[in-house]
């Protein structure tokens, strides 16, 4: 098809010659010509766009920053809780240690004193004429 239209182009017929290629050429030029134009246009605008997309991005790293802050935050404070919570167990436990020292030495004391009262007690009923008249009065008082 191409080769019977541009035949015109050899043979001596008044007319254009290669308006096919020409055709294509200006199909060509105008695409180039679009899209510089939208390139620049694109380069223009992003001139006066370039403050908003700065203030999406800040808001975006804030956001994120407000992430963070928050998981940090949440981290301190799990920590300080677990912290608390072991101080306060130990804390209990040496309270408890202190606590049954002090009993076994206060067992002792009045393991002391109680053998003590014992020990004079034995030796106030066996010395005293009038409490073993009285054990013996008692005792025939049971029988």
């Amino acid at each position: 098809m191409v080769g019977f239209l541009e035949i015109r182009h050899f043979a001596f017929v008044p007319g254009p010659k290669f308006s096919i290629f020409y055709d294509v050429f200006a199909h060509y030029e105008g695409n180039q010509l679009l899209n510089q134009w939208q390139d620049a246009t694109e380069l223009s605008a992003n001139k006066n766009t370039l403050d908003s997309k700065r203030q999406i991005e800040y808001m975006r790293i804030h956001k994120e920053y407000r992430y963070i802050k928050k998981r940090s935050l949440m981290n301190y404070l799990i920590n300080s809780r677990l912290n608390l919570e072991k101080h306060f167990h130990n804390r209990t436990i040496t309270m408890l240690n202190n606590i049954t020292r002090f009993e076994e030495a206060n067992l002792v004391k009045l393991k002391g004193i109680a053998q003590d009262c014992f020990v004079e007690t034995s030796k106030e009923i066996t010395s005293s004429k009038e409490t073993q008249r009285q054990a013996f009065l008692a005792a025939l008082d049971g029988i």
